[in-house]
């Protein structure tokens, strides 16, 4: 079912027009900061909400940047934090304060930032990508009792859910930001090739200059 629903506690926010997402997988949010609209994309993936540096700017929020000396892991990128703010979505109010970083070459200018699944975990969340509706629900949809329940992974800043795979507890992650389908762990992907050996591969690469 394309219906995604997170039970939860209760908030909405509107689906921006199908022209304005053109190709782009991405979930996209209208929200005011500091009563300012503002176009976010909704990532579950994403461990902090963040907000482009040119937008920050825009909205005329106090940046404090990070300690250049502070060292970094593999993987991680240094980021900026604006001030505390208030952040609108479908009428409820509540204070947040995003990341901000560059934004990237290859990402479109026609958003200013990602809504991370923090900012929305203690809420009730219903995504329907058949009918282009992404928001709040009071009322829970019909035939609830034939969904999969699984436990969400608590405190966790991503959309994770613990479900059981025979003997054993699997977590499952859910990224609304990313267009690659499934993701396995090494470990997993290993087992998986292992089991299906003539399963045909399909390399995906990308470079950026």
């Amino acid at each position: 079912a394309t219906l995604f629903c997170v039970a939860l506690a209760g908030m909405g926010f509107g689906l921006l027009p199908g022209a304005v997402r053109g190709q782009d997988a991405r979930i996209p949010i209208e929200a005011q900061i500091n009563d300012q609209p503002v176009h976010l994309a909704f990532d579950t993936g994403c461990q902090y909400s963040i907000l482009f540096r040119q937008s920050a700017e825009r909205l005329g929020l106090k940046v404090t940047k990070s300690s250049a000396g502070t060292a970094l892991a593999a993987g991680e990128v240094r980021i900026d934090w604006a001030e505390e703010c208030l952040l609108t979505l479908g009428g409820t109010s509540q204070t947040a304060r995003f990341a901000v970083l560059e934004l990237p070459a290859y990402l479109p200018r026609t958003i200013d930032g990602f809504i991370g699944w923090a900012a929305v975990s203690n809420q009730i969340v219903r995504i329907d990508l058949a009918e282009n509706v992404c928001g709040n629900t009071t009322v829970l949809p019909p035939g609830l009792e034939r969904w999969a329940k699984w436990k969400l992974v608590p405190h966790s800043r991503v959309l994770a859910f613990e479900c059981p795979a025979g003997k054993e507890t699997v977590r499952i992650g859910v990224d609304t930001g990313a267009d690659t389908g499934v993701m396995l762990s090494p470990q997993r992907w290993a087992q998986w090739r292992a089991a299906r050996p003539d399963q045909p591969t399909t390399l995906e690469a990308v470079f950026q200059a």
